[in-house]
């Protein structure tokens, strides 16, 4: 059992870069799940949970080269009530380009409420390095006035293994979406908070400013679904 696990992916000029790098995060972290005992199937067999993100950081110091192979490396920091902080470093010929931070939860099937993570036996025994980040996912809130534009839809092409729609999904549709779109991240923050679905109409609300930009994304029943904040390179 390892405390840390690495793997590399080859990027594609397809989907958007930003999608690749989230999608390759939460697939390392699936990764290292399994080596700890703790994957998906297990967690919804013995404890009728599964595992959610809600809230993310990312920093990157270069853009990421589509032509080069990305290596992942990710531990976790051990289980805080009811959720735990996971640990990335991005890496691309031998050199960190980026980092990044989730806080993931495990949320009850049915009820859809957190499940503690002290009730889970395996990950009280799951080995942690030493050397963690300092850096927590906060709480995000809009910098300025946010003014409505059109919904966003995402399909069924978006959708993950809970049945909604998946959170690295989110990111290109809003950052694409801006007045002036972002596809240079240089930091991404996020903040996910009722799950939505595919061929939903998501009401949309913005703000930007330079290189700053803010995307909102409500659920049709008006709650907040997703908070984004990017500043571009």
């Amino acid at each position: 059992m390892r405390d840390t696990l690495e793997k590399t992916w080859t990027l594609e000029k397809e989907p958007s870069l930003i999608y690749q790098l989230l999608h390759n995060l939460e697939e390392t972290a699936a990764l290292h799940t399994i080596e700890l005992g703790i994957p998906r199937p297990v967690m919804v067999e013995r404890y009728g949970v599964v595992w959610m993100i809600v809230r993310s950081w990312m920093q990157l110091d270069k853009q990421p080269d589509p032509a080069s192979d990305l290596t992942v490396r990710t531990w976790h920091r051990g289980m805080t009530g009811s959720m735990i902080y996971r640990d990335f470093d991005l890496i691309q010929n031998g050199e960190r380009i980026g980092q990044a931070v989730q806080t993931w939860v495990l949320v009850d099937i049915g009820s859809r409420t957190l499940f503690r993570m002290s009730k889970v036996a395996e990950l009280a025994d799951s080995p942690r390095p030493e050397v963690v980040k300092d850096v927590r996912p906060r709480k995000l809130t809009p910098p300025g006035q946010l003014r409505e534009a059109a919904p966003l839809c995402a399909g069924t092409d978006s959708l993950d293994v809970n049945g909604h729609i998946n959170n690295a999904a989110y990111v290109p549709l809003a950052l694409e979406s801006l007045p002036e779109p972002v596809r240079a991240v240089r930091t991404l923050e996020l903040n996910y908070h009722h799950e939505c679905f595919a061929g939903q109409a998501l009401p949309r609300l913005l703000w930007q400013e330079g290189k700053q930009a803010y995307v909102r994304l409500m659920t049709p029943e008006g709650l907040i679904a997703f908070d984004l904040q990017a500043t571009a390179f």
